[in-house]
Formats: C-alpha cells, structure tokens, sequence
C-alpha cells in the first residue's frame, strides 16, 4: 500500500482529477482531506504511481507518495483501520 498525501495551491488546482487518477490507481481510502491510502495492482510500482500523479498537478501543486507496511500508528475512523487490514493480505509478488 502507498500513502498519498498532497496540496493543490495553484489557481488551477483540479480535486477531481488528482481524486480520479488515484481512483484508476486501484482501491483508495481517504485518511483525511488531502491524505489518501492506495492498493495498487501487483506490478504497479511507485513510479507508475508518481507518472499518474504528476500528470494531473500543476506548477506549484505538490504531493508526496510513501510505502507504507503494517507498522503504524494513530487516531482514524475504524472503518479506515478495517480497510488498511483488509487490504494489508499478503499477494504474490506484492
């Protein structure tokens, strides 16, 4: 699972498309406003990631993409919880 958070500071900041290309990603769960959890399909790597991001931001936008495992902490919703667990199942090659 990755991690996207980003802030959309220029005047053509577009939510729709940057909330749409980390749909086409694969399941998404919004954390919080602008903090998103993504499972991406087997063999989609962190710069396929980056690429599609990058596509939809513009000067002045800016996002940060991390790896995250099953170590972590903090205060969300449960059925944010249950969703990272559900999709922290091992898969082959992933």
């Amino acid at each position: 699972m990755y991690l996207i958070s980003y802030d959309l500071k220029s005047a053509q900041a577009d939510y729709a498309a940057m909330h749409s290309a980390i749909g086409d990603l694969g399941p998404a769960q919004r954390l919080l406003e602008s903090t998103w959890v993504v499972d991406p399909p087997q063999g989609v790597d962190e710069n396929q990631i980056s690429e599609r991001l990058h596509s939809v931001i513009n000067p002045g936008d800016r996002y940060i993409l991390l790896h995250i495992d099953n170590r972590r902490q903090g205060w969300l919703a449960r059925d944010m919880w249950d969703w990272m667990r559900a999709h922290d199942e091992p898969r082959e090659g992933h």
